[in-house]
């Protein structure tokens, strides 16, 4: 394991959740209807272990996303998730693909990009990591257009959460 102050920063929707089942709703931003309808969002197979997994590592873990925080706040605690950092889409002024929401991300969680990793599922998630300089992961479970996804040319893309796993607790540290 790295003696050095390590950090992943995850997107929500799509990576971490699969919220397909209430995308009409957050998408009207009828977030009353949202919240009442969160039950049916669960993570996707193998996220929990592997977050316990990386809290367990001394990684520290930051959760980016477009959404409002309090939606992903309610997430978090639904799913009993420690998390270091969270960036909703009102923390700051520019959104992703601007890195602006990365670079907060990183200084909540105090990680230098050099020791950082973003993982999402859009395009927008890794355009902003790189413009942040941070090494990025493309993942497919829950993407909606692999082909854009390729084309926004990630570091690495995974088809699974156990690939990602793997990547992380070998390539990625032996990289870094």
């Amino acid at each position: 394991m790295p003696s050095d102050n390590f950090g992943i920063l995850f997107d929500l929707d799509q990576t971490l959740v699969d919220s397909q089942c209430i995308k009409l709703l957050r998408d009207s931003r009828n977030w009353p209807e949202v919240y009442k309808n969160l039950h049916q969002v669960k993570p996707y197979r193998g996220i929990s272990d592997l977050l316990l997994k990386l809290k367990e590592d001394n990684i520290k873990i930051g959760v980016i996303t477009s959404s409002p925080k309090p939606y992903c706040e309610k997430i978090i605690q639904q799913n009993k998730w420690v998390i270091d950092a969270l960036v909703g889409y009102h923390d700051t002024s520019n959104h992703k693909p601007h890195p602006d929401p990365i670079l907060f991300g990183l200084k909540k969680i105090d990680v230098s990009i050099e020791h950082a990793l973003s993982v999402g599922d859009m395009p927008k998630d890794i355009i902003a990591s790189k413009k942040a300089g941070v090494m990025t992961v493309g993942v497919t479970w829950g993407c909606e257009n692999i082909d854009d996804l390729i084309a926004a040319k990630p570091d690495k893309i995974c088809n699974s959460v156990e690939e990602l796993d793997a990547f992380i607790h070998t390539s990625f540290f032996d990289i870094k």
